[in-house]
């Protein structure tokens, strides 16, 4: 996509890991931060801590304190280094003092039996990937509360870093002219405030949130920065491929 005629034919509808981590855990990458314009922000992928139903522990507090009663002996799955889940667990764990065992998984569905079997003892993960399994959350990571889980608390509002959801949206070549980005950034306004997106958007668990292109590339040069500065303090090595 970066490397096509920027026409405003060619577009991409996808998620900013590869735009604002991918750079940071991977050696080299055949395009940089300016190869794309973003024309808008369509919805957040949430993260959210999950343990199985009938845990023991029922708050963030809960999980903590027996994380620090057994320094080692918790494990926590996630979908692998430098990805979203992970990243926000791992950032957030390093505002603690504590001790805890991640374990590096290909998909959230592979973990999701070892968390019902209680083989992990938590889970970093998407809310749309894991609602309705068998788990209950004891913190999402936003600024505000989750519509699937309102009783939930964020993990602002326990006192941690919010972390970043998935950022999702709608991408052009550079050089697309502004008025062809301009017609598809108010298209994509059009659709996200529209029923049918709302109404799929629920059904799936994700959050509608529109944000125009300046508005977009702000957030995403913010979240650039923050995922490297976060990659380097967690010395995560970088990836051949």
């Amino acid at each position: 996509m970066a490397r096509a005629k920027p026409d405003g034919y060619t577009l991409l509808i996808g998620p900013n890991t590869p735009i604002t981590i991918a750079p940071h855990v991977l050696k080299s990458i055949p395009y940089s931060f300016d190869s794309i314009v973003p024309v808008c922000q369509t919805f957040e992928n949430v993260m959210a801590i999950f343990v199985k139903q009938g845990s023991p522990w029922r708050t963030l507090k809960d999980l903590f304190d027996a994380a620090q009663a057994q320094p080692g002996k918790l494990t926590w799955g996630h979908t692998g280094p430098g990805a979203v889940p992970h990243l926000s667990m791992a950032g957030l764990l390093r505002t603690t003092t504590l001790s805890v065992q991640d374990v590096p998984f290909r998909g959230e569905l592979q973990m999701l039996p070892l968390i019902l079997s209680g083989e992990l003892s938590f889970a970093a993960a998407s809310i749309s990937g894991l609602y309705g399994r068998g788990l209950e959350p004891l913190a999402v990571f936003a600024e505000k509360r989750h519509s699937a889980y309102p009783d939930t608390p964020t993990v602002a509002e326990l006192g941690y870093p919010a972390g970043v959801p998935g950022l999702n949206g709608v991408f052009v070549p550079q050089g697309t002219p502004a008025p062809v980005v301009a017609a598809i950034e108010k298209a994509c306004k059009a659709a996200v405030d529209s029923e049918g997106f709302t109404t799929f958007a629920a059904r799936l668990r994700q959050t509608p949130a529109y944000l125009d292109s300046a508005s977009f590339t702000r957030r995403l040069r913010e979240d650039f920065e923050a995922k490297g500065a976060l990659v380097k303090a967690l010395d995560i090595k970088q990836d051949g491929n």
